[in-house]
């Protein structure tokens, strides 16, 4: 004998409205993966701080050993006084990250803030250092910013539309170095268009940070 069919009615009001709810629900990274994301953080700020000491002291040093008799080599000038700014401030956020309880969602904004403050001193290194270290070809290039932002958007787990925001300032902080090293009289760019050109693909690197930055805000989901 075949079996009754039985007619299977849709879901209720009451049910559908909350589907609705739990699916609109704005989602939120587990805690274990921003209390990592926290401690990467820290570590990304060591390095850097052992970047920024040790690029200047290479820097000395091929200067004397292929020019021993430039006494520049042996001088501190406005390079080591931005390296030696950013090794502070690098230290000074591990300290306060290793040594403090903050939430894992403020760590990540701390972290955007950081990368901004970093991308300056680039721009400034670059552009408002010695004739000799600024570079003289005014084509598209590809300065350290670019890379700090992408590496950023895929240790720090930041909503897109922060990683954007951040990712502006930083981007163009080497074109506001330019700018201002121009107006003090340490640089000379020419046409203002320039300063378009010549920085143009870390605004194409922050398109490519935002994309990464989406990705891993979605991990855990």
């Amino acid at each position: 004998m075949m079996p009754t069919p039985k007619l299977i009615g849709r879901l209720t009001r009451d049910s559908s409205t909350e589907l609705r709810s739990v699916a609109g629900r704005s989602h939120r990274l587990p805690d274990d993966l921003l209390r990592q994301a926290s401690r990467r953080v820290e570590i990304m700020a060591l390095v850097a701080g052992a970047l920024w000491t040790s690029a200047p002291a290479l820097g000395h040093l091929a200067l004397y050993l292929t020019e021993p008799g430039d006494p520049r080599w042996a001088r501190f000038n406005i390079v080591d006084g931005i390296a030696a700014s950013c090794v502070t401030i690098s230290i000074a956020v591990y300290t306060y990250l290793r040594t403090s309880k903050r939430e894992p969602a403020f760590v990540m904004d701390l972290a955007l803030v950081y990368m901004v403050v970093m991308a300056f001193g680039i721009g400034v290194l670059i552009h408002w250092g010695e004739p000799s270290f600024a570079p003289a070809d005014l084509r598209p290039m590809i300065s350290w910013i670019g890379p700090i932002i992408l590496i950023t958007a895929a240790i720090v787990p930041a909503k897109p539309w922060k990683m954007l925001l951040a990712g502006l300032v930083a981007a163009s902080m080497d074109s506001i170095g330019m700018v201002v090293g121009k107006a003090a009289g340490l640089y000379d760019y020419g046409a203002f268009r320039n300063v378009l050109l010549m920085h143009y693909p870390n605004y194409l690197m922050l398109g490519v940070a935002v994309v990464i930055s989406h990705v891993v805000t979605r991990l855990g989901q």
